[in-house]
């Protein structure tokens, strides 16, 4: 089980940083009109993802409040992003499991209802910005 979830998180950031450095080497600066959503593309209409690619994108050449508008998750996934590789470096240079412990703990975590309820309004609201703005 260890050993699966290790290798489903690393092909996971290996897939997203070859993802995000296509799109950074492909897209101009401040390039906004960069469409990459599926849902986007076929529905004409922002997913409450719309937008995380190019935030993170000008957050790499730190245009944090161009993030920020794009869609604010970007950031956090940019930060998790971070954590999540520098733990598992760790995890596997000095044959550790902290990674895997702290994803079983916030999964645990996760199903409590105020937390989902939390996370809904949170992504609800994303979603919302984003039909707004539309992106």
């Amino acid at each position: 089980m260890k050993f699966k979830f290790y290798t489903f998180i690393s092909l996971f950031l290996l897939i997203g940083l070859i993802w995000i450095v296509y799109n950074f080497m492909n897209s101009k600066p401040a390039n906004i009109n960069l469409q990459v959503c599926f849902s986007k593309s076929i529905y004409h209409f922002p997913c409450p993802a719309c937008g995380t690619t190019r935030g993170f994108i000008e957050i790499l050449r730190g245009n944090i409040i161009n993030s920020l508008y794009l869609n604010p998750l970007s950031i956090v996934f940019f930060i998790l992003f971070l954590i999540v590789s520098v733990i598992l470096i760790y995890d596997l240079l000095f044959k550790k499991e902290f990674l895997y412990k702290s994803y079983s703990k916030f999964e645990l975590y996760l199903k409590l209802k105020k937390i989902k309820i939390l996370f809904l309004i949170l992504i609800l609201a994303n979603w919302i910005w984003n039909i707004y703005k539309d992106i």
